[in-house]
């Protein structure tokens, strides 16, 4: 959530002339490591601290030396706090703070947004998961699945993190999904498998994006769609091997793979794979989806076709059924760090967690006890103690089911939400723990660093991982660290 927005702007040539005439400018505004640089660099660092100063609401009691520009590894501005400026942000609960500056057609310019809440997403972690999957399943090839926004981690930065990990494909539900990846310059293959009934499939065959086809009536479609493109619409036909979703059902099979081979021949199509989809209800019902899935295969080389690739795993089938690899896993939630299988198990699988969700507390009180906390009182104080709120809610993505339940970190320790999540916020008792407005409260993030995990919060709210992550939106900032962008 946004806290604040400043904007500056320094008319170059003026404050040159300032600098000039008052030596002494240079030592009031500026820390000595900034002292140094030319004019210009200068005024961009003016215009920041200025624009911080808006973005807090005033200037009382600053001092310029207490705000510092400073660049990270990659050369982004970043500011460096300290003193009065420092307790203000940390009284403001703010846990970022962006700052972009330049300087151009004489006037220098900045602008600084100051954010709430947010939640980080590790690039790198990303990255080096795919890369130990790949180690382990050993396929020739490995889809890293980015619908839904990468699960909640973003998709187009989720999808160059895993390319550069080893993934050579990337697996989207909708066709719009793949279009974003193309328009964001991706030019790995991708797959879309979810179709409204009356999906036009053009663009997708003019942005290379493969079809995952579940009925005739879709292969069909896919070949009209040919006549936009100036080659063959490359089809993954889905087959039905038990889940009862959608795929291609058994009594159809034939008709389908005969018209498939037809349309190829006619080069309007390129059948390029055969899928399906396991429920891992159990290992037994996913051994027995596999061989009606081998079922299938024979029945479609029976009608002449012969699909360069053919998968039916994802994590879970990926890491744990050695006859599901075919020659190409989907990864889905393993590659954020998460175990399909929940119960903190991706540790032991040697992955990490990508994404931490953070706030600051906004508002500290000292009650007596029986005080009731939150919406309907379902949590009272047994004894005088101390209450946080965190401005986090369900309007974030919060689970009002993990009332009472939810963990946090707060200095350090792992407190349980008091009380009801609200839409904006939640509290927490801390007991007798010094606890400060501004202080950094982790909701989840990686278990091995000390604080709550995704599958702790999933325990907590009676779902999965895969929730957790995915569900959270609204007015969350989103930052990325690491990783190829």
């Amino acid at each position: 959530m946004i806290a604040g927005i400043g904007v500056d702007v320094v008319d170059l040539a003026r404050f040159e002339r300032s600098i000039a005439r008052t030596p002494k400018l240079r030592e009031r505004l500026f820390t000595e490591a900034e002292r140094p640089l030319p004019v210009h660099s200068l005024a961009a660092r003016f215009a920041a601290k200025e624009a911080l100063i808006k973005a807090l609401g005033g200037s009382e009691g600053v001092r310029w030396h207490d705000m510092e520009i400073v660049p990270d590894e990659e050369r982004n501005p970043g500011f460096v706090l300290h003193n009065v400026v420092e307790a203000q942000v940390r009284e403001r609960g703010i846990v970022r703070i962006h700052v972009s500056m330049t300087h151009d057609a004489g006037v220098a310019t900045a602008f600084v947004v100051t954010e709430l809440r947010e939640r980080v997403v590790d690039l790198d972690a990303v990255t080096a998961n795919v890369a130990r999957l790949r180690e382990v399943v050993g396929t020739p090839h490995v889809m890293a699945v980015v619908k839904a926004d990468a699960y909640g981690h973003g998709a187009v930065e989720s999808a160059r993190a895993a390319l550069a990990g080893g993934a050579d494909w990337l697996g989207v539900a909708e066709i719009a999904e793949g279009l974003a990846l193309r328009d964001a310059g991706i030019d790995a293959p991708v797959l879309a498998w979810l179709h409204d009934p009356d999906e036009d499939f053009a663009a997708a065959a003019r942005a290379r994006i493969d079809l995952g086809l579940s009925s005739l009536r879709q292969l069909e479609a896919a070949a009209g769609a040919a006549l936009a493109t100036d080659g063959p619409v490359y089809v993954q036909l889905k087959v039905e091997t038990g889940l009862s979703r959608n795929g291609i059902a058994e009594d159809d099979w034939d008709a389908v793979f005969v018209r498939a081979r037809e349309l190829e021949a006619g080069g309007s199509v390129v059948v390029r794979g055969i899928f399906s989809h396991l429920s891992n209800a159990s290992p037994e019902d996913d051994r027995a989806a596999v061989a009606v899935f081998e079922r299938a295969l024979a029945r479609a080389r029976a009608a002449g076709i012969e699909p360069e690739i053919r998968h039916i795993a994802a994590s879970a089938a990926a890491l744990t059924l050695p006859d599901a690899r075919y020659d190409l896993v989907r990864l889905g939630i393993a590659i954020y760090g998460l175990s399909p299988f929940g119960g903190g198990a991706g540790a032991e699988l040697g992955l990490r967690p990508a994404m931490t969700l953070r706030g600051r507390v906004a508002a500290v009180r000292r009650v007596p006890a029986g005080k009731g906390v939150s919406y309907d009182y379902t949590y009272r104080t047994t004894g005088e103690t101390t209450l946080a709120l965190v401005p986090l809610g369900y309007a974030e993505g919060i689970p009002r089911h993990a009332s009472n339940a939810g963990p946090v970190s707060i200095g350090g320790r792992t407190f349980r939400i008091s009380g009801r999540v609200a839409m904006d916020q939640f509290v927490v008792d801390v007991g007798d723990l010094d606890v400060q407005v501004g202080d950094e409260v982790v909701l989840f993030g990686d278990p091995a660093t000390g604080v709550p995990g995704a599958d702790d919060w999933a325990e907590a709210a009676g779902t999965i991982n895969y929730e957790i992550v995915t569900r959270l939106g609204g007015r969350l900032t989103r930052t990325f660290v690491g990783g190829p962008r």
